[in-house]
């Protein structure tokens, strides 16, 4: 397609070379008219002047509309071009918002489950762990980096996972007993139940849900885990879904509220589970810094980490360093801010 200002341009110079043209023709015939018929003195000097400026200035009265509307298509196409962008985000949105409430209560099921259970991708790399299984493996599943299932393998297990993937496809789901070294060096007998299947992108993923064979051989009962839930409170419903898929992202159970209200009653129905929270400075009604001090008085050492747009310093001078992210951030910022917040080390 042609751009709209190329053909404004190539019209204007046309329109030019067809004024020229006519005004040096009226301009001779002008001449030639008012000429002397005696002594051929030229009498014509102010008409040719009149004529020209006449032209010149209809010259530009064109030039100017035409490049207006060459202007305007322009801008009629970005808008159109952010209209469409717009139209794709609050359809993403709307999918997120429809499925958000059944991705929380899949995520709290995958968390809650008295069994244990692992998500591998193709190479074995745990990218996914549930807290009963973090339990019974004494991990710490926010100072830890990704690591191979085979890391959890006892010597004495005798399998490997790249030899069970082609019974896994080829046969379909395994049961296995399988001895697993926790993170603190002891064996831990176990049954897995291995399943194969493909992502909604088409990678292949392995599932393990696992139990110890002896119960009262296992390592660390879930309930002495550190509470893993993050509080969320903003009133914008598109960053509180952002920083849910954060805080799933990091393994962290995300809890949203739309206002401080709602995130203290959140608190009091939930706070054994909290391990902090993330508020938005400006919210209606109770806002955050209220919010804040609110929690604090429930919990004097419940870390948070507060949010905002705004540069004032009045906004945050009652804020230690550390506890203010600036909009809008990055999930590698936030992921710094918010283990910052948590007193936790940043490094995996």
């Amino acid at each position: 397609m042609i751009n709209s200002r190329v053909v404004a341009i190539f019209l204007i110079i046309a329109l030019a070379v067809g004024h020229i043209a006519v005004l040096k023709h009226l301009t001779a015939d002008i001449t030639e008219l008012a000429r002397h018929p005696v002594t051929g003195a030229d009498r014509a000097r102010t008409m040719r002047l009149q004529m020209q400026v006449l032209i010149l200035a209809d010259l530009a009265l064109i030039a100017g509309l035409i490049f207006w509307s060459a202007m305007l298509a322009f801008r009629m196409r970005e808008y159109r071009q952010i209209r469409g962008q717009l139209a794709d985000a609050r359809k993403a949105l709307e999918i997120e918002r429809t499925l958000s409430a059944s991705d929380t209560r899949l995520h709290l099921m995958f968390e809650t489950a008295d069994i244990g259970a692992l998500l591998l991708d193709d190479k074995g790399l745990v990218l996914s762990v549930n807290r009963k299984a973090a339990g019974l493996l004494e991990l710490d599943r926010h100072r830890t980096g990704r690591q191979s299932f085979a890391d959890f393998l006892a010597p004495q297990a005798g399998i490997r996972l790249e030899d069970l993937q082609p019974a896994l496809q080829n046969d379909g789901p395994q049961m296995l007993n399988v001895t697993l070294r926790t993170a603190k060096g002891r064996d831990l007998e176990t049954s897995i139940w291995f399943n194969s299947f493909e992502d909604v992108t088409g990678e292949s993923l392995t599932s393990a849900f696992f139990q110890p064979l002896h119960p009262a051989g296992t390592a660390t009962k879930s309930s002495a885990l550190e509470p893993d839930i993050i509080l969320v409170a903003d009133d914008e419903e598109l960053i509180r879904l952002l920083v849910k898929n954060m805080l799933v992202r990091m393994d962290y159970t995300p809890l949203l509220a739309a206002d401080g209200e709602e995130a203290l009653a959140l608190y009091d129905k939930y706070r054994e589970r909290i391990a902090g929270a993330v508020l938005d400075l400006i919210m209606p009604g109770l806002n955050g810094e209220e919010t804040a001090r609110r929690l604090w008085e429930k919990d004097p050492r419940l870390p948070i980490l507060c949010c905002s747009g705004f540069t004032q310093e009045e906004l945050v001078e009652d804020l230690e360093p550390g506890q203010l992210l600036r909009k809008p951030f990055s999930f590698e910022e936030f992921e710094q801010a918010l283990k910052a917040a948590l007193g936790k080390n940043a490094e995996p």
